[in-house]
């Protein structure tokens, strides 16, 4: 009986240290802390129902291992990726920013002439030399068949207005 309640006390414990880590990489409002709390108490007491120098062990272990437990993981969070997108706001997928003074292949077509294919709703499809390219109209509705002429480009969005 002793001994498995000096197994089940430092099993707690353990456990108890290792919800502590679990606590930063995992957002959980604060309900593994708690989880975390009550399996420390659990294990201390089985730890005083073998002997008392093992409850203070347990809980000087508790004192000293928790809190240096939950600075090292600390330490640990900004070099994982779920540490980076709390701390940083950083999405899973980075998105390619292009600097301000990059162009895209569309920044050429600014200037050209083009037929509308189907219908500007403000949103269709024009073609400029042989090239079919979506593009929106700074008007509402632009018919097909009636000719754009490419005033902006903005990232590839290509913003045209009849002719």
């Amino acid at each position: 009986m002793i001994e498995s309640l000096l197994i089940w006390g430092i099993a707690l414990v353990m456990l108890a240290l290792l919800l502590i880590v679990a606590e930063v990489f995992i957002p959980s409002g604060g309900m593994i802390s708690l989880v975390a709390a009550a399996v420390a108490i659990a294990g201390i007491i089985c730890l005083f129902r073998v002997d008392w120098r093992w409850g203070l062990a347990g809980s000087g272990t508790l004192l000293v291992l928790g809190p240096a437990a939950f600075f090292f993981a600390l330490q640990l969070m900004p070099s994982t990726k779920m540490g980076r997108r709390i701390l940083f706001g950083e999405s899973e997928v980075e998105k390619p920013v292009l600097p301000p003074d990059t162009h895209t292949e569309f920044d050429a077509l600014v200037g050209m002439e083009g037929v509308v294919l189907t219908d500007l709703r403000p949103v269709g499809v024009i073609r400029v030399k042989d090239q079919r390219l979506d593009a929106l109209a700074e008007v509402s509705y632009v018919k097909a068949g009636q000719a754009v002429k490419i005033v902006s480009v903005e990232g590839t969005t290509i913003k045209v207005r009849p002719v």
